[in-house]
């Protein structure tokens, strides 16, 4: 499966404009695309309520955990609960992203076979194995 990954610790406004152009870029590949509310610390119930509403309107699927529990232990615990393998390609858009080229991912898609580039899970560390616990 093809996912798109945002883990969102921003203002909602600046990864509303990230997405639009996401969407305005893409190819018509599918994509699963997880937004994952990382909690922004200003305004945290109107910013997770205006993700919600992004989300709705691009068929993304929101998730939220208890708390913010950093950018790479939040990604893996995702990729975690995911099930995340082998033959999944992930791309992990962040709210700073800015793309340049159309049908992005189907060039990037395209290299990946071509060039053969590894792709995997990386091993959970010591303090996401202890969350899950």
């Amino acid at each position: 499966m093809n996912y798109i990954i945002t883990l969102a610790y921003n203002k909602h406004i600046v990864i509303r404009k990230s997405i639009e152009r996401l969407y305005e870029y893409k190819s018509t590949i599918k994509w699963k695309h997880i937004l994952l509310d990382n909690k922004y610390p200003i305004n945290k119930k109107e910013n997770s309520l205006e993700l919600m509403k992004l989300c709705n309107e691009f068929d993304i699927e929101y998730m939220s955990f208890y708390k913010n529990l950093g950018m790479a232990n939040s990604g893996e615990l995702l990729c975690l609960l995911l099930n995340i393998n082998d033959n999944d390609n992930l791309l992990f858009y962040d709210s700073d992203s800015y793309i340049l080229t159309k049908n992005f991912d189907e060039i990037l898609l395209n290299d990946i076979e071509y060039f053969g580039i590894y792709h995997g899970v990386i091993p959970l560390n010591e303090s996401v194995q202890n969350i899950q616990n």
